[in-house]
Parts: C-alpha cells; sequence; structure tokens
C-alpha cells in the first residue's frame, strides 16, 4: 500500500531528498514533519476540498494532509474559470483551500488502514465547454498499477524524477505519488522555466522524466544529449516519430517509454523505444495487468486500474482497432466526422500531419455548421 512505502522512507532514510520545488528541498522527514503540523479542524464539516493555491507545493502538503485524514481532494487546473469553480463546489459541497492549511494538532494516522475502494481523489475532465466533469479515483485504481508501472518504465527508489508542476493533470500527479511509492526523490518544474530545465538535469542528476511531447518538443534541439537520464516517459497525446527520435538521440541511455491511459481508465497500453517510430500510429500492447476488447469499434478494458464511476462501462468512447496485434487509436466519439457515410477521425489526421518533419504542432476542428474541417498546424 502507498502509506505503508512512504512511511518506509520517512522512518528509514528520513534525510533522503524527498522533493524539490524551485527554491524549496524537502527531505522525507521535513516533507512528514510539514504534514504532521498541519491541522483540518476548521474544515471538518467538509469531506471534500479544492485545492486552488498558486503554490504548487501548498496544493501538495494539503492533498497529503487530507488523504491521511480520510477527506478527497481535487486540484485544480489554472485555466479553471470562477463559474466553473463555483459550480464544482456547490455540486460536490466542498470547500476550497487556497492556502496552507494552519498549524495544529494532527492526528497520526500512520497506522491507519485505508480500504483499497476508499476515494481519495478527484480528476477534474479535460473538457473546455459545458459543466465540469470530475473522476473520481479510489486507492485500488491507482495504487495497484504502480509496480506494473516501476516495471515497464524502468525506475525505482535510487531515481531522481523530474514531473512538471501543473498537478491538476492527473498523469503529473500520478507520476509523483508513484515516485512517493518507490522513494524515490522529486523535482517538481514549472513550464515557464523550461529554459533551464537542461541545467536542472544536470544539477540534480536527474535520472527519470515525465512530460507530455509538446513539452519534449519545445525542450530539445538536435544538440541536447543528457547521458544520466535512464527513464524518460511520455502520455497525453500521441507521440509522433519525429520527437521520438529526437528523444532517443538526446537520452541516448534512456528508456523511452510512451504509454496511452485516461483518467476514466487509467493505464492501457504502451510501446517503448524504436518501436514508437516504426509503428507510428500504433500505442502498443496491453499494459501489465489489462485486457484489451475492440467492441463494435470502440475500446474497452478489462483492468484494476479503471476508475469507480468507469467499472462495468470500461470505456471512455475512444475508437480503435488491432493492426499486427497492436493498438491503433482512431479517435474519440466527439472527435469523429461523417462524410458522405466515411468515418473520419481527427486524431488520425494530426498523427499523419505531424510525420511531416517541418510539421512542429496539429490540430483538426469541425466548423460551426459541420459543413467543413480544417486542420492547423504550426511549423
Amino acid at each position: 500500500m502507498f502509506f505503508n512505502s512512504f512511511f518506509d522512507k520517512v522512518f528509514n532514510e528520513p534525510n533522503k531528498t524527498a522533493i524539490v520545488y524551485n527554491n524549496t528541498r524537502f527531505t522525507y522527514s521535513e516533507f512528514w514533519d510539514t504534514i504532521s503540523t498541519r491541522s483540518i479542524s476548521e474544515y471538518l464539516d467538509s469531506d471534500t476540498f479544492l485545492l486552488t493555491s498558486e503554490n504548487e507545493i501548498d496544493n501538495l502538503i494539503n492533498f497529503f494532509v487530507l488523504i491521511f485524514n480520510g477527506k478527497k481532494a481535487i486540484f485544480s487546473s489554472k485555466s479553471l474559470g470562477l463559474l466553473k469553480k463555483n459550480q464544482i463546489l456547490e455540486e460536490l459541497n466542498a470547500e476550497e483551500l487556497s492556502h496552507l492549511l494552519p498549524e495544529g494538532n494532527f492526528q497520526n494516522l500512520s497506522n491507519k488502514q485505508f480500504s483499497n475502494k476508499d476515494l481519495f481523489l478527484g480528476v477534474l475532465s479535460s473538457g473546455t465547454t459545458g459543466k465540469p466533469k470530475v473522476i473520481w479515483k479510489d486507492f485500488q485504481s491507482w495504487f495497484s498499477a504502480f509496480d506494473a508501472q516501476s516495471e515497464v518504465f524502468g525506475i525505482n527508489d535510487s531515481d531522481v524524477v523530474f514531473i512538471v508542476n501543473a498537478l491538476a493533470y492527473s498523469a503529473n500527479l500520478n507520476s509523483l505519488l508513484h515516485a512517493f511509492y518507490l522513494g524515490a526523490s522529486i523535482i517538481l518544474s514549472d513550464i515557464s522555466k523550461i529554459g533551464n530545465w537542461d541545467s536542472i538535469f544536470k544539477k540534480e542528476a536527474v535520472s527519470s522524466i515525465f512530460l507530455v511531447p509538446s513539452h519534449y518538443r519545445l525542450l530539445l534541439n538536435e544538440n541536447s544529449v543528457f547521458e544520466n537520464v535512464r527513464s524518460v516517459i511520455s502520455a497525453g497525446e500521441k507521440l509522433d516519430s519525429s520527437t521520438a527520435k529526437l528523444i532517443i538521440t538526446a537520452f541516448p541511455n534512456a528508456n523511452l517509454t510512451e504509454y496511452y491511459g485516461s483518467a476514466e481508465l487509467g493505464h492501457i497500453s504502451f510501446q517503448q523505444n524504436k518501436d514508437i517510430i516504426d509503428f507510428p500510429f500504433s500505442v502498443g500492447k496491453p499494459f501489465p495487468g489489462v485486457e484489451i476488447k475492440i467492441d463494435k469499434g470502440i475500446i474497452k478494458v478489462e483492468s484494476s486500474y479503471i476508475s469507480p464511476q468507469f467499472r462495468g462501462i470500461n470505456t471512455n468512447l475512444d475508437y480503435g482497432e488491432w493492426q499486427d496485434g497492436r493498438l491503433l487509436i482512431l479517435g474519440r466519439s466527439g472527435r469523429m466526422f461523417n462524410r458522405r457515410g466515411l468515418n473520419i477521425f481527427a486524431e488520425e489526421i494530426e498523427i499523419n500531419a505531424l510525420l511531416a518533419p517541418f510539421i512542429f504542432e496539429a490540430a483538426v476542428v469541425q466548423d460551426k455548421d459541420n459543413s467543413k474541417i480544417y486542420l492547423f498546424f504550426s511549423v
């Protein structure tokens, strides 16, 4: 269980670096001491909390305090507007936490037993219109995947893991909690500091990196070389072959993994290294512990990683197909366009566009009256 692993480092390697964020550095014992001085006594009437501090380390500390006290937390995206924030607070009868929880008497819950079915985290859906949707995670849906993640990604407690601080993006938070589970050290940085990331990698002896493909494209150039990194992980969008080649060249001693997953279903599939280049439309083979089926063109998943609300549904309505034993993502139902009886998938067009070496980003959209489809790209 996550808590046992976390406390193992607190008590057995107290002076090991737990997390570094800007100019703040915590050892495992210091991080636990900070958590253990905080109290939620003022907020006992609330069961769910929306974390909205401008300082992400404050949000992270609050998050640990809350889950150690059996509460639920939601990391708020910086792009979440006031209207949507208020909708979430009202619908969930939740409390907003925009500051670090006050000092007080914290009940040491290091021996508390949690059920795998206990809810602890709400993930905000990525939709840009309409009412925000919260996808709830229980301990089973996340923590049961951690051993498989360690195996696939090739990381362990000796690693220094680099993650971007946008923890409202569930893959970033998942990577962070996985690192805590391993007892690794975490370097948390901001996208605005991307120009300094290469020096941070060297200064902090970073050995594992998790970024989305667009961040790798911004970070790397043909002269980038990071020989000490052992594991490079990508998710969140399809990793195009041009970027994969750039990553493999920049990290010559690293194992490159791209995985496909979602907040609803957890980890679904993965592929690694040269396969990403050789099979540019694929997202690989099932993640350990996952069974994938295609039902009338829709991807359905069986695993212990599925969020509680989606157990029995087992799909996020992505379309896919098998090709040579590998999963191809054709697109989500909301991004499928029908023209004269032909189904056109936006993601398929975007992936093909990104195969061109001069295209940096690509996006397919449909006009308001559904009469035309446009491809926008940057070079």
